[in-house]
């Protein structure tokens, strides 16, 4: 069953039509990814589906259901600089869960704390921290609120790559135990095809999905994969999302000098 449906959504800024006719759906225990040329407008949607824009034509539908609709971890890590770790994995508790009692959300908190590898840490400030661990503390904020969907823009852009591949794998193993729902803007193809079930590719001028790909490869992918027809499938696949993006880079520069924007 879907617990997210996009169904005909269109969005357009300062008369300029940004995004057409957008159709998805998500079904439960799912992690989806959005791939697509700068500007292409994936974040907007991520931040429709968030409920930080509102469509101008279309619908956004969630799964009915008694707990938070959805939850988003940001590229820039979004922390309260002036809280320390246990207050701001607690913040969204304090908004979504009016009925817990403070002490209550702060043993949720240290338990997402514990499970993105933070214990001990409660206490230190978002000044104290790597930029790895302020991303954990983002990631144990959003589950924290268990979230029917959880939404992630470009969640690894702003950490070194190191970081970025110990914490993918992480993340991959906490939507995997807790059977979350997932969906994720990206530029890293890799990045897609490593925690994906489906990749959405988007083209540009106005936004809209052309293709929706299904990652048929069993986990642990990426350098951990040894079936030589599974890494076979895997660069298939990543060659596929390669022309893709190189096909809506020459649209996009066609576009350029064409002069023509589509008005809504």
């Amino acid at each position: 069953m879907a617990v997210l449906e996009v169904d005909d959504i269109s969005f357009a800024y300062g008369g300029h039509l940004v995004l057409r006719e957008i159709n998805m759906q998500v079904e439960r225990g799912e992690f989806v990814s959005i791939i697509g040329p700068s500007g292409c407008g994936k974040s907007t949607l991520l931040a429709l589906i968030a409920g930080m824009r509102t469509a101008v034509v279309g619908n956004i539908n969630f799964e009915a259901g008694s707990g938070t609709q959805r939850a988003v971890v940001f590229q820039d890590f979004a922390l309260l600089p002036w809280k320390n770790v246990l207050a701001n994995v607690s913040m969204g508790l304090a908004y979504q869960r009016r009925d817990l009692s403070r002490r209550e959300r702060e043993e949720i908190a240290r338990k997402y704390i514990d499970l993105v590898g933070l214990r001990g840490f409660e206490k230190k400030f978002p000044y104290q921290i790597s930029g790895g661990m302020r991303q954990r503390v983002g990631i144990a904020r959003a589950l924290a609120v268990e979230p029917e969907v959880l939404l992630l823009d470009e969640p690894f852009a702003s950490i070194d790559a190191q970081n970025a591949e110990i914490l993918r794998k992480e993340l991959r193993d906490l939507v995997n135990e807790q059977g979350r729902t997932a969906v994720m803007v990206t530029h890293n193809l890799d990045e897609a095809l490593y925690l994906s079930d489906r990749i959405l590719l988007m083209g540009t001028r106005p936004g809209c999905v052309r293709e929706d790909v299904v990652v048929d490869l069993p986990h642990p992918r990426g350098p951990e994969m040894q079936n030589p027809a599974d890494q076979r499938r895997y660069q298939e696949l990543r060659s596929r999302l390669w022309e893709h993006l190189i096909q809506e880079v020459a649209k996009e520069k066609e576009w350029m000098n064409s002069d023509q924007v589509e008005r809504i």
